[in-house]
């Protein structure tokens, strides 16, 4: 048996396609966000992590100019818990990084060829690379809404 054909049949197990995502997800996105700075690209996400973490109120606001309540409930439960760490930025990236491994886990679902790996990579490459360094709230929002279409379309 090949090494693509191992490949393949460890594909069919649900949790080993998960496992394949998780890892090859992270290590994309680590060295992503090792090779290129992290940063807003607009000054909105830094208003809505101002406002959230209370740097202009004095007090935590879960209740976010431009999203939604839950997002702010979850960001401000971070700042009231540790107010030194970014959890604005650190709740983006964990968005974006679970939506991904859901995207990455269909796309083996479907094609379970080691190949698929690769036009991943290449998929972020081209188009995520840029969204995942250039932290912005609406494609932020984006990543989740493409992998809630796929789990909505069936496809996991």
């Amino acid at each position: 048996m090949t090494l693509f054909q191992k490949f393949e049949k460890m594909m069919e197990n649900k949790k080993k396609r998960y496992l394949v995502s998780f890892l090859t997800v992270s290590a994309i996105l680590i060295l992503s966000w090792l090779f290129f700075s992290v940063r807003f690209e607009t000054n909105d996400d830094s208003a809505i992590m101002y406002n959230i973490a209370g740097y202009r109120s004095g007090h935590i606001e879960i209740d976010p100019i431009f999203s939604g309540v839950l997002w702010g409930m979850l960001v401000g439960a971070g700042y009231y818990l540790l107010p030194q760490i970014p959890w604005y930025t650190l709740c983006s990236m964990a968005v974006i990084g679970i939506s991904h491994i859901i995207i990455l886990q269909s796309m083996l679902k479907r094609r379970k060829k080691s190949s698929t790996l690769l036009i991943y990579i290449i998929l972020f490459g081209m188009g995520a690379l840029y969204s995942t360094v250039n932290l912005q709230f609406t494609t932020t929002a984006m990543w989740p809404g493409i992998a809630a279409c796929i789990l909505g379309g069936g496809y996991i």
